[in-house]
């Protein structure tokens, strides 16, 4: 699992050829650029093909999956990702889901997951919970759409806790909500 900062794209390149397991990233890190002025802006980041096709799922939000390529259009981005050889794009969409695209006999397909009904007292680490969720689903079974949702619940629960003592109950409330 990958946040963008910790590694370079001749990195992962190495990576990839000498790993043989799925390689996550989450390019919130990445798409805000370096740290100057102490502003973050959203970027396009360089030569993201590099990336994509190293990747096998990438994660974004709404905002963050136009700095992947020069595009108006979430669905132009993630057929282009896809190209690339990613396998998996998600575009997570805060208090109103999640979207994957992935293919299936090379054609791009494209599934929403709605939002967890839930009053949000706190939103801090919602990504990060979503994604490891998602990993570690995807990875025990193999199922893009099972993964999206348990992640989208696991983000939707934990954004519902107004302190880090809640925490120690998320498996048992994600898994009392997961049909």
């Amino acid at each position: 699992m990958i946040s963008g900062l910790d590694i370079n794209v001749n990195q992962l390149e190495e990576l990839r050829k000498k790993y043989n397991c799925p390689i996550y990233m989450d390019v919130h890190s990445l798409s805000r650029g370096k740290v100057v002025s102490l502003r973050r802006q959203q970027i396009i980041i360089e030569n993201f093909s590099q990336w994509a096709e190293n990747l096998d799922i990438i994660q974004v939000n709404d905002i963050e999956v136009f700095s992947l390529y020069e595009s108006k259009s979430e669905f132009d981005t993630a057929r282009r990702v896809l190209s690339a050889g990613t396998k998996c794009l998600i575009v997570t969409k805060g208090n109103k889901g999640a979207r994957i695209y992935y293919s299936v006999r090379n054609e791009m397909v494209s599934v929403f997951n709605p939002a967890f009904k839930v009053i949000s007292k706190n939103i801090v680490g919602c990504g990060d919970i979503f994604g490891a969720v998602f990993l570690y689903t995807f990875v025990k079974f193999g199922d893009v759409v099972r993964s999206l949702g348990l992640a989208n619940l696991a983000a939707g629960v934990l954004s519902s806790y107004d302190n880090t003592d809640d925490l120690g109950n998320l498996k048992n409330d994600v898994f009392s909500r997961y049909n």
